[in-house]
């Protein structure tokens, strides 16, 4: 019994560890969502090394110190590495202090309107890494 007990425990952490490694490339993937009448949404694991899909947002803040104007914008654009691409923008300086502070790690996800209008962005930090036991 002791030794089907140490197959059995052995037998299921290869299969574990199979699935996990057959998985983790689409634990990755960009996913873009156009929508018929415009918006949309997209997500995906921010990778500094991406060679094809990538996903990622930013901001851009200025002030014309002559004329005492500035300007805030935010972007955001993902390419699942299939051909699906999306971009929104939004010119709101409260959406782009949002922004500000959040980690450039993690899961990213936002969404658009049927303008291109960026409408939502969110920013999960997580780790698939666990303890050993």
């Amino acid at each position: 019994m002791k030794i089907t007990v140490k197959l059995y425990t052995k037998l299921s952490m290869t299969i574990s560890i199979l699935v996990l490694t057959l998985l983790s490339p689409l634990a990755n993937a960009i996913t873009v969502v156009n929508n018929s009448d415009g918006s949309g949404y997209a997500y995906g694991v921010l990778e500094h090394n991406s060679t094809s899909a990538s996903i990622t947002c930013a901001r851009a803040e200025g002030v014309n110190t002559s004329t005492t104007s500035s300007y805030s914008s935010t972007w955001c654009t993902a390419n699942n590495g299939s051909g699906k691409t999306a971009y929104c923008y939004n010119s709101s300086a409260e959406f782009a202090e949002k922004l500000r502070g959040l980690s450039d790690h993690g899961r990213l996800w936002f969404n658009w309107s049927a303008s291109g209008e960026c409408t939502a962005m969110q920013i999960v930090n997580s780790t698939n890494y666990l303890p050993a036991p």
